[in-house]
């Protein structure tokens, strides 16, 4: 039978492990509930700070980025388009794109309220339609030719307005090729939870406020 000092210490450490803090405040009573989380993985300069707040993840999985522009541009992976957060579908057929366009506003976390869009090589997966609620980290997309270049699942996501439309085209305007803002914003986001960084290829335009302010400049929300 173990003696009660052994059960003592036992317990001590597992309080220690339990609330992520240190032996010596436990037994002193001063230990504070601390989450455990896993270590940096060393990203490179300009990711978010906070990456995965709001219960965010990352919207395109194995995929490769190319240029920023509106948003980001992508060639997806077999896994898709996930959504970036819990979020309400709002469109699936708009026109500003050609090929796909699907547009969602986020409903929890630090960007909730703002509006993300995905477009071009993609068309909405089964049960994806206006008004369904997405979990964050589910597929919303399945790949198509891109009209653009007839790449398979090639795309441009990023943040957009309540139409479906890129928020760069509000936010300092834009022209074939130019790094925006908001790109730069989606970018640091998707960047920032270990997606696919893309490369700006000009002067970015544009002015953004808020949480996605931060997110351009690489401090966070």
């Amino acid at each position: 039978m173990l003696a009660f000092a052994e059960l003592l210490g036992g317990a001590i450490i597992l309080d220690a492990a339990i609330k992520g803090d240190s032996i010596a405040n436990v037994v002193k009573g001063q230990a504070t509930q601390q989450p455990i989380t896993g270590g940096s993985s060393g990203g490179s300069s300009g990711a978010i700070s906070g990456a995965g707040k709001g219960g965010y993840v990352n919207p395109v999985p194995g995929a490769s980025a190319s240029r920023l522009d509106e948003g980001a541009d992508y060639t997806l992976s077999s896994k898709g388009f996930v959504a970036p957060g819990r979020s309400r579908i709002v469109g699936t057929s708009g026109s500003f794109f050609q090929g796909g366009n699907i547009w969602a506003q986020f409903l929890d976390g630090p960007l909730a309220g703002q509006y993300w869009y995905v477009g071009e090589g993609v068309k909405p997966a089964s049960g994806i339609r206006p008004g369904v609620i997405v979990q964050a980290g589910q597929r919303i997309t399945d790949s198509i030719a891109s009209p653009y270049n007839g790449i398979v699942g090639n795309i441009e996501a990023g943040f957009s307005d309540a139409n479906g439309t890129p928020l760069a085209q509000s936010t300092g305007g834009y022209s074939e090729g130019q790094t925006t803002a908001a790109g730069v914003a989606w970018n640091n986001f998707v960047k920032g939870l270990g997606g696919a960084a893309g490369r700006a290829e000009t002067a970015v335009r544009g002015t953004l406020t808020g949480a996605l302010a931060g997110l351009e400049s690489g401090s966070g929300f």
